[in-house]
């Protein structure tokens, strides 16, 4: 086995640890996921796969690829079987036409040009799940977002070289799906804090209450 194929085995193995976990909260209704950001994400991935494909052809690098496009495309089917539940808005409506149109983008600008692109527009679809986050953290599985991250730095591992057209836009993902893991941890744990404070406030003037 070579170091190119252990780090892609890691990365499977990472983002199946988070998925199916994730498949099993959206199952039990627990997490909702929003139709339009899936929707993009699984466009991106196919936009992904197809970069991948054009730099190394029918290699295992596409697994992770097919692995990571059924899961998203299972969840954005999922949104939308579940949309009445979802608040949309007009930048979501934007987002999802700029990212069907990357399709364009990619061929006729270049794939530098699409990744640059898919970044932007990947920020502004992050924007409503960073606000639904925002409003209640456990509407969203920190778990999933963690293991994506270890997943898409053992996906570069993996590569035979690395450029801007393969490495970009899983570069900026590193990054942002790391930071939104820290979001929910960090939320859930002010929010807890806070209704514990709460709490003991509720138990307090109860007691002074019985008292008097």
């Amino acid at each position: 086995m070579t170091l190119s194929e252990f780090f892609l085995i890691l990365a499977i193995v990472f983002y199946l640890i988070g998925a199916i976990p994730y498949a099993y909260h959206i199952f039990h209704g627990r997490v909702v996921p929003h139709p339009f950001s899936w929707t993009v994400w699984f466009l991106f991935s196919l936009v992904n796969g197809y970069i991948i494909f054009e730099g190394y052809g029918y290699s295992a690098l596409l697994i992770l690829m097919i692995i990571r496009s059924l899961a998203l495309g299972a969840w954005a089917i999922t949104g939308w079987a579940y949309i009445s539940k979802i608040s949309i808005g007009k930048m979501d409506i934007i987002a999802l036409i700029l990212a069907i149109s990357m399709i364009f983008v990619l061929k006729y600008f270049g794939l530098n040009e699409a990744i640059v692109s898919m970044i932007i527009i990947d920020l502004l679809v992050l924007f409503p799940t960073l606000k639904k986050i925002w409003l209640d953290p456990r509407s969203e599985d920190a778990l999933i977002w963690l293991t994506s991250t270890a997943s898409f730095i053992c996906f570069i591992l993996a590569l035979p070289s690395l450029n801007f057209a393969n490495s970009g836009y899983w570069i900026y993902g590193i990054i942002a799906n790391a930071l939104v893991a820290l979001l929910i941890y960090r939320r859930t744990l002010y929010l807890s804090n806070w209704k514990n404070i709460l709490k003991k406030y509720i138990e307090y003037f109860a007691l002074k209450k019985k008292q008097w």
